[in-house]
Order: structure tokens, then sequence, then C-alpha cells
């Protein structure tokens, strides 16, 4: 190639990703706002304890899957988020990221006393810890 040639050619431009969107929820619990903030990309969630106790949303086959998780481990769920947050009740807020066989992830996250459990479609924890932040504001 001629060095000519070859200096004449400029570089691709940079493109960079768009950031994803969080919707902005009022009113509410911090975890209902953090769940509705995140609309379809949750396929199915629960809030256990607290004002919004009870409240889901999604397929009910997958809500009752949910339930019957949290009905069994709440103990076990609890003190697992108490040794992983600042201190015991704090708010926290854990991705599982993706399981390879079906591309959902997990979603459990704690605030004011209540806990939300969730399944999203596909590894979206960077959407969903965006959202998290959110709502706590």
């Amino acid at each position: 190639l001629d060095a000519e040639v070859v200096s004449d050619v400029s570089p691709p431009p940079q493109v960079e990703p768009p950031a994803p969107v969080v919707a902005v929820v009022e009113g509410g619990s911090a975890i209902g706002r953090f769940a509705r903030a995140n609309g379809p990309v949750l396929m199915a969630w629960l809030i256990l304890g607290g004002e919004e106790d009870g409240v889901f949303e999604g397929p009910e086959e997958m809500v009752e899957h949910l339930k019957s998780f949290l009905d069994d481990e709440i103990k076990d769920l609890t003190a697992q988020l108490d040794r992983l947050s600042a201190a015991p009740g704090q708010p926290i807020c854990l991705g599982l990221g993706a399981s390879l066989s079906e591309g959902h992830s997990l979603l459990c996250a704690r605030a004011e006393g209540s806990i939300l459990l969730g399944l999203a479609e596909g590894d979206c924890t960077q959407t969903l810890m965006q959202a998290w932040v959110s709502a706590l504001q």
C-alpha cells in the first residue's frame, strides 16, 4: 500500500452504546417503585412485608413459585441479606445473573421492611441496579 493512501483513511467514529432508560415511578414504597419502574424487564415479582405486602405482577404460575420459595426460605434469605448488607436490615439488592438453561435472572431486594423477589428476562443486572439506585432516592 502507498503510505499516502493509508494516511488519508480516518478511523471510524466512536459510537457509545445508549444508556439504559430507567423509568421514574412516584408513590408507594421503595421496593414497589423499584418493581414498577422495571415494568417489562421483570417477568414476575412479589413483595413480602411492608406497606405493599402481597403485591405482585406477572403470570400466576411464576408468582406462585416465587411465593413458595419465600414461604420456605424467608428466614435463611433474610439472614443471607443481613450478611451481605452493611448492617442487618439495611437496604440491599442482589441480581443473580442469567441462568444458561433458561436465560432468566433472579432478583432479590430489601428496603423498608419489604423483600422483593423477581424474575427478569435475560441478564439485565446493569439496568436493574440503576433502577435500584433510582428507587432509593
